[in-house]
């Protein structure tokens, strides 16, 4: 069953030059929200509850964006985001500042990732609203890559802060500031940094990584 599924995914990757992104992290960190706010539209269910049943996809600037259920989901939501991972060469992880953002397990989950040959963006959705030129949004930033450093040495994974850029956004005022097309909300949300970041991360993501990606999920098989 498994070399089915991978045989499925390895010829869907193979009908694109372009690296599928799937949307990860803890549950309620703003996953939803965040896809929102980049497609500039309420298609991602935001609901108060880890919802799923299938592997969920948006179109932003011709790439394919997953949505999943998040790390802390119900246990009958793992197959899906198992698979959405399997489909997937690039992962944006998704945080909230503070809270389970200091969780070990949430950097595990993370460094579970890095392993597997994907590509990883750290997103930190700020909900808090804080300053960017602060020293409370500075210490968010190098709290979460304190932890980063952290996952990886545990993880025997090296220079993983050369790899996994960090950007930081507020999701609900950028997701306000695009449906009501206030531009002062969106500006101060962080969204256009991060759709810059992003889509220079992903030019860097060409068919490379996918193929790396890929033969790793091969290379896992064959060990198992």
């Amino acid at each position: 069953e498994k070399v089915e599924a991978l045989a499925a995914n390895l010829e869907l990757k193979a009908q694109s030059d372009r690296p599928r992104i799937m949307v990860y992290g803890v549950y309620n960190a703003g996953k939803s929200t965040l896809l929102n706010a980049l497609m500039g539209a309420e298609k991602a269910s935001m609901a108060d509850r880890p919802e799923t049943a299938k592997v969920q996809g948006y179109d932003w600037k011709g790439y394919s964006l997953l949505d999943t259920p998040g790390i802390d989901a119900p246990i009958e939501h793992e197959e899906v985001t198992e698979e959405s991972l399997n489909q997937s060469d690039v992962v944006l992880f998704v945080v909230a500042a503070g809270g389970t953002a200091a969780e070990n397990a949430t950097w595990e989950a993370m460094m579970d990732i890095v392993a597997r040959n994907r590509r990883v963006m750290l997103v930190i959705n700020d909900k808090l609203g804080l300053d960017p030129e602060g020293p409370d949004y500075q210490a968010v930033v190098s709290n979460a890559r304190e932890h980063m450093q952290m996952a990886a040495e545990k993880a025997g994974i090296e220079n993983v802060l050369e790899h996994v850029p960090v950007c930081v956004i507020n999701a609900r005022t950028a997701l306000k500031g695009r449906i009501e097309g206030k531009n002062l909300l969106i500006r101060r949300s962080g969204l256009e940094q991060l759709e810059n970041r992003l889509y220079a991360f992903l030019e860097t993501c060409d068919f490379a990584p996918v193929c790396r990606s890929a033969a790793k999920d091969v290379q896992d098989i064959i060990d198992a």
